[in-house]
């Protein structure tokens, strides 16, 4: 009577430990994708400095978006902490050299920031990559 029981616990561990990874996936994009509108959300209102903590906790999920990067780097000059958006910018390129978005985010920073020379290499490339 109880090999009877057991083959079926087994095969009810079974399947909610495999199940238990398909919850915590779901759980993992819904909170991405939760966090990503909250960013988008606080973003429109003009709330940067929100909005960054929300793109910062959407790209600890997705640390090879270059988009992502780019987005937070946007949200970064409008906030102006400039410094933080060059770098991220730059990390968006890193990870996606051929990225025109990224490119020209960067090359507009530069001339926001007077730097023509360093705006125009940029801009070239950008276009390079179009």
């Amino acid at each position: 009577m109880s090999f009877k029981k057991y083959p079926i616990k087994i095969i009810i561990f079974i399947i909610a430990f495999f199940s238990s990874f398909v919850i915590v996936g779901n759980i993992a994009a819904d909170s991405f994708d939760n966090d990503l509108a909250q960013a988008e959300k606080y973003f429109n209102y003009g709330k940067y400095k929100k909005a960054i903590f929300y793109y910062r906790k959407a790209l600890d999920m997705r640390p090879k978006s270059s988009e992502l990067h780019v987005i937070l780097g946007v949200a970064y000059q409008y906030a102006g902490q400039y410094d933080e958006a060059l770098k991220t910018f730059k990390e968006a390129l890193e990870l996606d050299p051929e990225s025109g978005f990224a490119c020209a985010n960067l090359g507009y920073l530069y001339g926001l920031l007077g730097d023509q020379e360093a705006e125009k290499k940029i801009s070239f490339k950008s276009k390079e990559s179009v």
